[in-house]
């Protein structure tokens, strides 16, 4: 993301780049044929020749042709380049727009994006603090010890486990060893119902 808004902020600089370069460009043409078509103008008030062409003189008729040729060719070129000028002015208008439009579209998923990290961030934080207490509370409660209550799964279709605690075990285990080695039998934990 910070590398898209590196390379737009680049082609937003080369863009004003452009711009001023056009601008002083299009200044300087302006600037140059307003000259030509004043100083054609001085020159057609104060020539000479050109008032005996504005009198009727034969000769110069044609010079004064060339240069109301000259003087109409700028014009046509001044009117070229104010059009291009107002063009390339209306895209860059376009482009920064354009560009703004994308920077805030950057920054509004930038933004999105920070508050789903906030979001999934507190939610890990919830779930380990969690897990923290139930590992605690799984150290600290003994685990029930299973057994079935009757004496032969395989026989016994209706069989049932059922919870001993502990100390049931070890008091059953006492009485088994002392049984155990009086009828050397094996010993089984049994629960009635």
């Amino acid at each position: 993301m910070k590398a898209q808004i590196c390379i737009l902020e680049e082609q937003r600089q080369e863009l004003l780049c452009i711009n001023e370069k056009w601008a002083k460009e299009y200044r300087t043409m302006v600037r140059y044929y307003k000259e030509r078509v004043q100083d054609l103008k001085t020159l057609l008030q104060h020539d000479p020749l050109a008032v005996e062409i504005c009198e009727g003189g034969k000769n110069t008729g044609e010079e004064v042709l060339k240069a109301e040729k000259e003087a109409e060719e700028l014009r046509a070129q001044n009117n070229t380049l104010t059009r291009r000028g107002q063009h390339q002015h209306e895209e860059i208008l376009r482009l920064n727009k354009v560009y703004k439009e994308d920077f805030l579209r950057e920054r509004r998923d930038r933004e999105k994006l920070k508050e789903k990290n906030l979001e999934q961030e507190s939610k890990y934080r919830k779930v380990h603090s969690e897990l923290r207490v139930l590992k605690s509370q799984v150290a600290r409660t003994p685990q029930p010890v299973l057994e079935c209550t009757c004496t032969n799964r395989a026989t016994t279709p209706n069989w049932e486990v059922r919870e001993i605690n502990q100390k049931h075990i070890q008091l059953q285990r006492r009485i088994h060893l002392t049984t155990n080695s009086e009828t050397q039998h094996p010993p089984q934990i049994r629960v009635h119902h």
